[in-house]
């Protein structure tokens, strides 16, 4: 799971910046794909409180977008949209650690729990991906991720449906509320840009199942 949620950072952090063709992408996207990489392995050498350092790595990572910015100089161009969206990365990827705490909490019995969702989240993804109406697909990322997510949990084995198909409509309404913050500023601009909309919805989504799965062990 740490090796899924470092590749997913990297992928986020060479993809996001690009999303609206800013310059300076490559400092940025480093600092982005850090935070990630540091969140997680944090997340996985505490023996408990997984995410209580990941506020303290992104505050880090801004800081570090701040000092790139100041380094570009005053007549820089763009810098707001690259402060802006550099710092929404830094938040992403670290926030992905809450998939490595989610499967040191979770209890034998629903450890497949953190698979399901996972896939979950990859369904409404590939929904997301379809060209139509917002008004469309936003719904439909939900539903898909609420169906998809039982359904997966039945063919592992996993008893707790009710609980799979509650986390897979979570999962689903991560992904279309980013696809609809990402499609209100015009979409992404490039291939890498695009894959990094559908990895950094994912990431974010563990810190929501990372909750649940508190609720669920306690």
């Amino acid at each position: 799971m740490t090796v899924l949620v470092g590749v997913g950072a990297v992928v986020t952090g060479a993809g996001w910046v690009r999303l609206q063709g800013l310059t300076a992408a490559r400092a940025h996207g480093v600092v982005i794909a850090l935070a990630g990489i540091a969140s997680a392995l944090v997340a996985l050498r505490l023996p408990s409180a997984y995410l209580t350092w990941a506020g303290l790595i992104a505050a880090l990572g801004l800081i570090a977008v701040f000092l790139i910015e100041l380094l570009r100089g005053t007549g820089a161009a763009r810098r707001l949209e690259a402060l802006v969206a550099s710092s929404s990365g830094v938040a992403l990827t670290a926030l992905g650690a809450g998939w490595i705490g989610s499967l040191r909490v979770a209890t034998e019995q629903h450890a497949a729990l953190i698979g399901v969702t996972a896939v979950a989240a990859f369904a409404a993804v590939l929904m997301a991906a379809v060209p139509w109406p917002d008004r469309m697909i936003g719904p439909l990322c939900v539903l898909v991720a609420t169906a998809v997510a039982p359904l997966v949990a039945l063919l592992v084995g996993e008893s707790g449906a009710g609980t799979a198909a509650l986390l897979g409509a979570v999962a689903g309404l991560v992904v279309a509320t980013f696809r609809r913050m990402v499609l209100a500023d015009g979409g992404p601009r490039t291939r890498l840009g695009a894959v990094a909309v559908g990895v950094g919805p994912v990431l974010a989504a563990g810190s929501a199942f990372y909750g649940a799965q508190l609720l669920i062990a306690s």
